[in-house]
C-alpha cells in the first residue's frame, strides 16, 4: 500500500479502496474503532504516496483501460475517507490535480467505446458508469457526469465489460517512445495496436519478445535492425511542447530510447524471435521528431536522422491505404474519402498486411492491420490532411 520508496500504480488505490470498504462496513464489535482509525491512517498515507507520483495533468500512465482501477479507485478511497470523517476531505475533490484525474477519461475519448490507446491499453477501453458519474459530481465536473450517464446506457453487456476490466498487472509499458496515433472524425488512420491476450510471457523477462511490444510495430524507426530498449533509462530527451489557440507543437529527441549516451550497445531481434544486445548502436547519433497540429490545416510530422545505419520508419494503420508514388521521393497514402497522407523523403515505401489472430486484437481492429515501411536517409515528413 506504499512506503514512500517503492513505485506506485493502480494497485495502490485499488487495494486501499477494498480495505477501506472491508473495514468500515464492519460493526465496532467486529472491528473496534481504534483498529478502524489505524486503517484510515494507513489508507490516507497510501493515497498520498499514489498522488505524489501522479502527474498534475491527470494522465493515467497505463491508459484509458486502467482509469477505472486508478482514477475511479482513487475516487472511492477519497469518498469513503470523506464519509467516515464527516466531510473532512470535501475540498480535496476540487483540487486541480484531482479534477484533472477525474476528467482524463473524457478528454481521451474518441467515439463510442474507443479511446486513445497506448502500451497495454486496448482501443476499446470499456464503458463508463456510476464511478465516473459520481466523481464528476464531487469534483464539480458536470460534463464528466453527463458523459458517464450517456455512455452507461449504451452498454449492452455490462457484466462482461466489468469482468474483462479485472485483468490488471503491474507492468504495462511498451517500447514506444515517440510514437503517435491519428484519428480523424473518430476513424483510425495511424494506430497503436495495443496488446494481445495476456499470457505467461506478457509479464516475464521475455515480455519484449512479444511483437506488439516492440518499436518496429509502432510508428517509429529502426536502425540497421536496432530497436528501442526497455527500461526507464531508455527515454526521450529535449522534450518541449508549445500550444496556442491555433497550433500545438511537440518536439523530442528519441535516440536515447535505442541506446544510452556514450554506449555502443543496442537491442536487435534474432531470427528465432529473441532479443539480444550487440554493438554498433553508437552509429545512431540523433533522431528528432516534431509533431505539429494546426487547426484547419492538418498534422505535420517531421523526423530528422543523423547516423550511419540504414533507417526504416514503420507506420501502423488499420486499413491498407492506396499508395501513389510521386516525384522527388514523395508518396501519397490515400485512406479513401477520409484522409490523405503525403510522405516526403522516403527513398522506398512498401506496405505489408499483418493478420491478427489474437481475439483481443481482432476485437479492437478486425482481422488484419497494415504496416508501411519507409526507407529514409536524413529526414522524412508526413503531412496528414
Amino acid at each position: 500500500m506504499g512506503d514512500g520508496k517503492s513505485q506506485m500504480n493502480n494497485w495502490t488505490v485499488w487495494v486501499t479502496q477494498n480495505i477501506l470498504l472491508a473495514a468500515f462496513t464492519r460493526p465496532d464489535a467486529v472491528l473496534p474503532p481504534e483498529r478502524k482509525r489505524a486503517v484510515l491512517d494507513k489508507a490516507a498515507a497510501s493515497v498520498d504516496y499514489f498522488l505524489a507520483e501522479y502527474g498534475e495533468d491527470g494522465c493515467c500512465d497505463e491508459g484509458a483501460q486502467y482509469y477505472d482501477r486508478a482514477g475511479i479507485s482513487l475516487f472511492h478511497c477519497l469518498d469513503i475517507m470523506d464519509r467516515v470523517t464527516g466531510g473532512a476531505l470535501c475540498e480535496v475533490f476540487r483540487q486541480p490535480k484531482i479534477r484533472n484525474i477525474a476528467d482524463y477519461i473524457r478528454k481521451v475519448h474518441i467515439k463510442d467505446n474507443c479511446y486513445v490507446n497506448f502500451a497495454d491499453c486496448s482501443l476499446k477501453a470499456g464503458r463508463r458508469g456510476a464511478g465516473e458519474y459520481l466523481f464528476g459530481k464531487r469534483a464539480g465536473l458536470p460534463a464528466l457526469s453527463a458523459f458517464a450517464a450517456e455512455d452507461f446506457v449504451q452498454d449492452e453487456d455490462r457484466l462482461l465489460t466489468d469482468e474483462q476490466s479485472l485483468y490488471r498487472r503491474l507492468v504495462h509499458n511498451h517500447n514506444d517512445v515517440g510514437s503517435f496515433m491519428v484519428f480523424k472524425d473518430g476513424e483510425p488512420l495511424f494506430i497503436d495496436l495495443g496488446v494481445e491476450t495476456y499470457c505467461k510471457k506478457t509479464f516475464s523477462e521475455q515480455r519484449y519478445e512479444i511483437w506488439t511490444m516492440q518499436s518496429q510495430y509502432h510508428n517509429l524507426p529502426a536502425f540497421g535492425g536496432f530497436l528501442q530498449q526497455a527500461g526507464r533509462r531508455f527515454c526521450a530527451s529535449d522534450v518541449s511542447c508549445t500550444m496556442d489557440g491555433k497550433r500545438a507543437v511537440l518536439h523530442m529527441e528519441i535516440s536515447g530510447a535505442y541506446r544510452l549516451r556514450g554506449s555502443d550497445t543496442g537491442s536487435v531481434r534474432t531470427p528465432d524471435g529473441t532479443l539480444t544486445l550487440t554493438g554498433g548502436a553508437e552509429q545512431i547519433r540523433s533522431y528528432t521528431r516534431t509533431v505539429s497540429h494546426t487547426k484547419e490545416e492538418g498534422i505535420l510530422i517531421e523526423d530528422y536522422y543523423d547516423g550511419d545505419l540504414p533507417a526504416v520508419l514503420s507506420l501502423m494503420t488499420k486499413n491498407m491505404p492506396r499508395i501513389h508514388p510521386a516525384e522527388g521521393n514523395r508518396w501519397e497514402l490515400s485512406f479513401g474519402d477520409l484522409a490523405v497522407c503525403t510522405v516526403t523523403g522516403a527513398s522506398t515505401l512498401k506496405a505489408e498486411n499483418i493478420p491478427l489472430n489474437d481475439p483481443k486484437l481482432r476485437d479492437a481492429w478486425g482481422g488484419s492491420a497494415c504496416r508501411i515501411l519507409a526507407e529514409i536517409q536524413e529526414e522524412i515528413h508526413l503531412k496528414i490532411r
